[in-house]
């Protein structure tokens, strides 16, 4: 299951072909506070991921570790996964991924899957917006998803 914003609902194609059993929901404009709220009516809709993975990040500050543990408090132990993200904002860049990677740290369920290591150096991975895949950015980012959750 992954629950994400733009990154995420423009990529969902290549993620459903990778994890076709999968359970993807991805939204333009979705802020970190609002996924707590969409993964329970995800559970509650009957998606129960074995695994869950939260692409989030790239509209607006994420303001403290504490709106992240929330999340990680809320898939009740099981294995949850948060995206870095890649944005020609470095401030906000910066400070995202440093709240996701202290969260993960703190929590021996939770892992960082690498977006922002991954594409370094990929240009022809984006968008004229330096944050959306195109076609050949969308297939890395499944590939990348499908590495770190089935290590291959």
């Amino acid at each position: 299951m992954m629950v994400g914003d733009s990154v995420t609902s423009g990529t969902s194609d290549f993620i459903r072909e990778t994890f076709p059993n999968g359970y993807i929901d991805g939204k333009p404009n979705r802020q970190m506070p609002e996924a707590e709220g969409i993964y329970r009516t995800d559970v509650a809709a009957g998606h129960q991921g074995s695994v869950v993975i939260f692409g989030l990040g790239t509209n607006g500050i994420i303001e403290n570790e504490q709106e992240v543990q929330k999340l990680i408090d809320t898939t009740g132990g099981k294995p949850t996964f948060f995206v870095t993200i890649r944005m020609p904002y470095p401030w906000q860049e910066t400070n995202n991924n440093k709240m996701l990677r202290a969260a993960a740290a703190k929590n021996p369920n939770v892992g960082i899957i690498d977006w922002h290591g991954y594409s370094e150096g990929h240009s022809e991975y984006f968008g004229e917006d330096g944050i959306h895949p195109g076609i050949t950015g969308a297939e890395a980012y499944a590939t990348m998803l499908r590495q770190a959750i089935c290590g291959r």
